[in-house]
């Protein structure tokens, strides 16, 4: 049962709920925060960098799930890269070197149809 619940939870975009999912969970820290008295402003630059490391964790999280490979990471700037990019572009760059190669054999064969019987003008 679980393992099926996993299957079809791996294939559901999941930027807008993980969205979603962390605002809420930034508000109700927020909203915890100012009951216990806490002052607004940094109450709410708590619940906004709550909410934005949650974000930037899940959103990693998915895309190792998703098998993305970590192109790059640095600890004290915090950047981290998948791969996701560069298997995008690849596969960007297959699609065009074949139509490019279609397009060619095209152009082929037009060539050879009109100068078939020699002439050149």
């Amino acid at each position: 049962m679980i393992r099926n619940w996993l299957r079809r939870l791996s294939g559901v975009p999941l930027h807008k709920p993980i969205v979603v999912f962390a605002l809420a969970v930034g508000i109700v820290f927020g909203a915890v925060r100012l009951l216990q008295d806490a002052s607004f402003f940094s109450t709410l630059t708590q619940a906004g960098a709550v909410a934005f490391v949650l974000m930037v964790v899940l959103a990693t999280a998915r895309g190792l799930w998703r098998g993305d490979d970590v192109e790059e990471a640095e600890v004290a700037g915090s950047r981290l890269r998948l791969g996701a990019a560069r298997k995008a572009v690849g596969a960007l760059e297959r699609r065009v070197d074949a139509h490019t190669r279609a397009t060619d054999q095209r152009l082929l064969d037009l060539e050879r149809e009109v100068f078939k019987n020699g002439n050149s003008g």
